[in-house]
Parts: C-alpha cells; sequence; structure tokens
C-alpha cells in the first residue's frame, strides 16, 4: 500500500487512524496485534488486487476483513433488501450475538462482532467459508445503509431494537427445526425473529 493513494483513495495514514479508533475497551495487547495485523492485510490485499499482482489466496479469507466491513457485508448478504426497520433488526442480531459470544468467550466485542458473522451455518452469506452473495453495489444506497448500520453497531451509544438472536425469512415453506425451541418476537420486513436465552455462541 502506498503511503499516498490507495484503494478507494484510502491511505497507510488513514487505515492506521481507522485502527486507532476502533473500540479497543479491554482487549489484550495480543489481541490488538491480530485485528491490526488482519486490517492491514486486507488493505495490502485490496491494494495488489487493485493493481493485478499475484495475491495468496489466504489473504481472501475472512477473517482478515476489518470487523466492520464483515458486519457490513454480513448485512449485504442478509438484509440488502429489507426496509429499515428490517435491516435494523438483523444488525440488532448481529450485535446480540456478539455480545454473547463476547461474554461467553471472554473476548472484546470488537473480536466477537466478526467471530459471531463468520461461524459456521449461522449467517447464511458466510456458509461455505467465504461470501456467497454477489459483490456489493458500493454505490447504492442499500450498501450506504448497511455500512452505516455496521459502523453504528461499534458505537458506545448504540442500541439493538429486538432482543432476537434468530431470524428467518417468511417465505420459507418449513419452519427451521430449531425455532419450535426459541421465544417467538414478531416478523419485521420479511423474516421471523426469534429470541433463544441459553444461545452463547
Amino acid at each position: 500500500m502506498s503511503d499516498t493513494t490507495s484503494v478507494a483513495g484510502v491511505t497507510r495514514d488513514d487505515v492506521e487512524q481507522y485502527i486507532n479508533d476502533l473500540p479497543w475497551v479491554d482487549a489484550t495487547d495480543e489481541q490488538k496485534t491480530l485485528v491490526a495485523g488482519n486490517i492491514r492485510a486486507f488493505y495490502a490485499w485490496l491494494d495488489e488486487k487493485q493493481s493485478e499482482k499475484p495475491v495468496e489466496p489466504s489473504a481472501e479469507l475472512p477473517d482478515t476483513m476489518p470487523p466492520d466491513l464483515v458486519v457490513a457485508m454480513t448485512l449485504w448478504g442478509e438484509a440488502r433488501g429489507e426496509c429499515s426497520a428490517g435491516k435494523a433488526a438483523v444488525a440488532s442480531v448481529i450485535y446480540n450475538r456478539a455480545n454473547r459470544v463476547a461474554t461467553h468467550h471472554g473476548i472484546p466485542f470488537i473480536v466477537a462482532a466478526s467471530k459471531a458473522c463468520l461461524q459456521p451455518s449461522q449467517f447464511s452469506c458466510w456458509n461455505d467459508g467465504k461470501f456467497s452473495q454477489a459483490e456489493p453495489d458500493y454505490q447504492s444506497q442499500a450498501w450506504v445503509d448497511c455500512a452505516e448500520l455496521a459502523k453504528s453497531v461499534f458505537g458506545s451509544d448504540y442500541s439493538p431494537t429486538t432482543s432476537a438472536t434468530h431470524y428467518f425469512a417468511i417465505s420459507m415453506r418449513t419452519t427451521p427445526w430449531w425455532a419450535s425451541s426459541m421465544e417467538f418476537l414478531g416478523a419485521i420486513g420479511s423474516q421471523n425473529f426469534y429470541r433463544d436465552q441459553n444461545w452463547r455462541g
């Protein structure tokens, strides 16, 4: 990555400022080093990809993405066609899960957010270990909404709009097996939302 202009006008200084501004509360030095290194590697990968240089396959693993980008991509994959309330509800599920993962595993929320999104068989857009949906349309209002929501999830004043931990599309012909053991909270947009008090991630 150059010191001046990189992908979409992002400079090395921009990346370092982004890292410094992340909510590092309760993060250990080891965790900070890991997350910061992953973020630098991700932007370096973007820089190489834009320049059409050879890229190591492992660099494309989603766990090298900045946490708010993982959340934004998850929102895009799961809820880009939803109304504002529907997108906010899915963002709340991510937040609620991340909180529980952070508590259960004793890790900072910033680490738990990515972990919650990327766990196997949780969010369908990551089911095969990489993002399986169409690449975001970065000029669309839907992407802007997803990106802004993702950033808000990490804010100190964020408040989820639902206490749900799970959801599924109303259009599904068969109710998922797990729904019968959870509390149904209602439908928002095109999704049915549920809460599992015992889910820990």
